[in-house]
C-alpha cells in the first residue's frame, strides 16, 4: 500500500467509473478508498439488509405496523441526507439514503393507503 501526503491514509488501488446520466458523471476512484469509505459501504449493506424484511412484509400484507409519523419523518430525513450526499458526491451515502428513502416511502404508502382485505 502507498501512503499519500494528504491525511497519510492507507489507500487501496482500483479504478472504476459509474455514469449517472448524460449530463453528469459520478466517478468512483477506488484507488482513493479509505477505511472510512469501506466502513460507509459496510454500513450501507447492514442498513439495507434491515429494511428488506420490513418492506417485503409490508408489500406482501398491504399494510404496515409502524407509526405513520415515524415513517414520514424517516423518509424526510433520509431524503434530506440524500440531497446532502449528492452535494458532497459521497457514493456510499447516496446509495444508502436513496435506498432507505425508497423503502420508507413504500412503507409510508401502505401506512396511509392500506390494502383492503376481502
Amino acid at each position: 500500500m502507498r501512503r499519500f501526503a494528504s491525511g497519510n491514509r492507507n489507500r487501496i488501488k482500483f479504478h472504476t467509473k459509474l455514469t449517472v446520466d448524460t449530463t453528469q458523471t459520478l466517478t468512483v476512484e477506488l484507488s482513493h478508498m479509505t477505511t472510512l469509505d469501506l466502513l460507509g459501504y459496510g454500513g450501507f449493506l447492514f442498513l439495507a439488509i434491515c429494511w428488506i424484511p420490513q418492506t417485503v412484509e409490508t408489500i406482501k400484507h398491504g399494510r404496515v405496523a409502524m407509526e405513520k409519523s415515524f415513517l414520514l419523518m424517516y423518509a424526510l430525513g433520509a431524503g434530506m441526507l440524500m440531497a446532502q450526499a449528492i452535494g458532497l458526491n459521497n457514493l456510499p451515502l447516496i446509495l444508502l439514503n436513496s435506498y432507505t428513502t425508497l423503502a420508507s416511502l413504500i412503507n409510508l404508502y401502505y401506512g396511509i393507503f392500506p390494502r383492503r382485505t376481502m
